[in-house]
């Protein structure tokens, strides 16, 4: 399916075929209703992208679920290599001392790592709500601005199209580093096995 890129690089093709208008070589006569039909298509599209960066801010939720879960291995496993412990009194002692610590450890760690995937992912959300608001304002200026001097404006659909790959880049990087976190993590919870 197109993305926003390809409907800009119709429109700036219609525009670079256009013949100029008689007296005045800055202004050309285009087709109004297929650069119509092509930012019509870009406004639909835009949703779509926007879709997918809220799939990748879900992904992201599931992998902090993860994370809960591998944590609360880990605990049920500390707590669970301290009850084998032999029943001498001095052992057993320092061995709950160790698995309290432990638990500690392990507590503070994850809930580090869940307040950080959390900021992340209310930072990717709150990204995504300033972008869909921000960019459907600037398109529709944008779409204004084309209509009127159509010509004029290649720069500017252009740099629209590169904003929205860029915001797409960003989640995908964010969303890699998520994926780390939690191998990180899982690599954690084996270490702790």
């Amino acid at each position: 399916m197109p993305n926003v890129e390809d409907y800009v690089d119709h429109i700036e093709g219609l525009l670079q075929q256009a013949r100029p208008t008689m007296g005045n070589a800055s202004m050309v006569k285009v087709d109004k209703e297929e650069i119509l039909n092509s930012l019509t298509m870009i406004k639909e599209t835009l949703p779509i992208e926007l879709k997918n960066a809220r799939e990748t801010l879900r992904r992201s939720e599931e992998i902090i679920a993860i994370g809960q879960r591998e944590a609360q291995k880990i605990l049920q496993d500390a707590q669970t290599r301290a009850a084998q412990m032999t029943s001498e009194h001095a052992i057993t002692e320092a061995a709950k001392d160790r698995a309290r610590e432990i638990e500690q450890e392990t507590k503070l760690k994850v809930s580090n790592m869940i307040n950080e995937a959390r900021k992340e992912a209310g930072d990717i959300r709150n990204a995504a709500e300033r972008y869909r608001g921000t960019e459907i304002q600037r398109t529709a200026e944008f779409i204004d601005g084309i209509i009127a001097g159509a010509g004029n404006n290649l720069d500017a659909i252009r740099e629209a199209a590169a904003r929205q790959q860029d915001a797409l880049d960003s989640f995908e990087r964010i969303w890699q580093e998520k994926k780390a976190k939690v191998s990180k993590l899982q690599g954690m919870s084996s270490d702790n096995d």
